[in-house]
């Protein structure tokens, strides 16, 4: 039995219109894969039930706080849909291929379409219900990937490894910014001040970026995101 591969990308909107037009684009013509959506999802008492998915894309995007998970199917091509729907807010677009050989370009044209690049390609594995959980998959994907591994914090780290960064390396590549700033959670780290300085050299330019990936409750980021 073939794998699913899995393609996420996160964004800070709710926008029925633009979850339809995702599946319109992508999917072609489509079939979902629920008969009823019970609010809560899964719940055996739910306090309410929807009867399609347009009627739960509707509700989802007023009630912001909820979480689901919603699926559909292409009668045209090989490719199915999700929609995660987190808790604090955000939605997870998702494709599924049993293909791996075009992953990445689904990749590139899910970022075109959404406007948007943080996600990452996974099997088989359903998305988390937050942007912090994201973010820590996203992290996980990177460590799997050898262009990226020297910049993530472990025990070996090597601080020449970031003296040969530029500042428009950082700005183009979504994943190294990312992987920097990890770094920069514990001040104690001997690394932290120094990338902290190249970050703030490039601020103006990797703002959008670092606007983006600093979006969560931890008070580290907070504070990193006003010193930049």
């Amino acid at each position: 039995m073939k794998e699913f591969f899995d393609i996420y990308i996160i964004k800070n909107s709710r926008n029925k219109t633009e979850i339809e037009s995702f599946n319109r684009k992508f999917l072609i013509n489509y079939i979902e894969l629920a008969k009823e959506y019970e609010i809560p999802q899964y719940s055996e008492n739910p306090s309410l039930v929807l009867q399609n998915s347009e009627e739960l894309l509707s509700y989802c995007e007023l009630n912001t706080k909820i979480n689901y998970a919603v699926y559909w199917s292409s009668t045209k091509n090989n490719l199915k849909s999700e929609i995660f729907y987190t808790l604090d807010g955000y939605t997870i677009f998702g494709l599924s291929t049993e293909n791996e050989n075009e992953c990445n370009f689904l990749f590139e044209e899910m970022s075109k379409f959404l406007g948007c690049d943080f996600g990452y390609i996974t099997i088989e594995s359903p998305a988390p219900f937050s942007l912090d959980s994201f973010s820590n998959e996203y992290l996980s994907s990177l460590k799997k990937k050898e262009k990226y591994q020297k910049y993530i914090p472990n025990d070996k780290f090597d601080t020449r490894s970031i003296e040969g960064i530029s500042i428009d390396e950082i700005e183009n590549d979504r994943a190294l910014c990312y992987a920097l700033l990890c770094w920069c959670q514990d001040p104690n780290w001997p690394v932290a001040q120094k990338i902290m300085e190249l970050l703030k050299k490039a601020s103006k330019k990797i703002s959008p970026c670092v606007s983006t990936i600093l979006t969560f409750d931890d008070d580290w980021k907070y504070g990193l995101r006003s010193l930049l």
